[in-house]
């Protein structure tokens, strides 16, 4: 909303580009009815309230997501309500959510996992589709551009079709916006996350997101082979 729609970032108020009216959830509300809601709203990010209507936490969906299959990964009777809980939270999420096939394959894929299913890799959940990259000789601009228009990050590549980093809205906030940076003068190889760690196809979806987890990565690119 600020990059990639040419707004100037130190005239613009905070009010004009921000995410207004968002959902929230209470403190006292489940955590599978919050992250069903993340789901079917594809909401990265959930404020939390208390019961005066303060706001007292922000919901992140990838620790969510992981915390949920880690329930599914318990297979001790004491858990057996947690998972029978959190399937129909699944179940409810899947059967609703529209225009995002990717968040519907996780889903289901979990499903998978609670119903005793080999554990999804990631080559089935990515499927076979290109992911939208730029070239390192970029400008940040055309970047935030392709990244408004795919709605998520965006693989860097070199002349060789490489893999040399990747670039995130984190990225361009803490080092192009934050340092004033033209984002029209600012090549892409400046600012992105050079040499990112990358997993196989072959790894499963648990395994990825404890990797994600472990790190605090928002972002893992996957690799056939080294840099492709």
């Amino acid at each position: 909303r600020v990059v990639s729609d040419f707004i100037d970032p130190s005239s613009t108020p905070v009010s004009e580009v921000m995410t207004k009216n968002p959902k929230c959830v209470q403190m006292v509300d489940s955590a599978l009815d919050a992250l069903e809601m993340m789901v079917e709203n594809k909401f990265r990010h959930l404020p939390v309230k208390d019961a005066t209507g303060a706001i007292v936490g922000l919901l992140d969906i990838a620790k969510c997501l992981y915390d949920a299959i880690s329930i599914m990964e318990g297979s001790s009777k004491e858990k057996e309500s947690e998972k029978l809980s959190l399937l129909s939270a699944m179940q409810s999420a899947t059967s609703n959510v529209q225009g995002n096939q990717a968040q519907l394959l996780v889903m289901q894929a979990m499903l998978g996992k609670i119903f005793g299913e080999s554990a999804p890799t990631l080559r089935g959940l990515i499927g076979k589709g290109g992911f939208p990259n730029i070239m390192l000789t970029k400008n940040v601009r055309d970047a935030a551009v392709l990244m408004t228009k795919h709605r998520k990050g965006l693989i860097v590549l070199d002349e060789d079709d490489e893999l040399v980093g990747i670039l995130t809205p984190k990225d361009i906030l803490n080092r192009v916006l934050v340092t004033n940076k033209s984002p029209d003068l600012t090549a892409v190889s400046s600012v992105m996350t050079p040499n990112p760690d990358f997993v196989s196809p072959e790894l499963t979806l648990l395994d990825a997101l404890r990797e994600m987890h472990d790190h605090k990565y928002l972002h893992l690119p996957v690799c056939e082979q080294k840099d492709k």
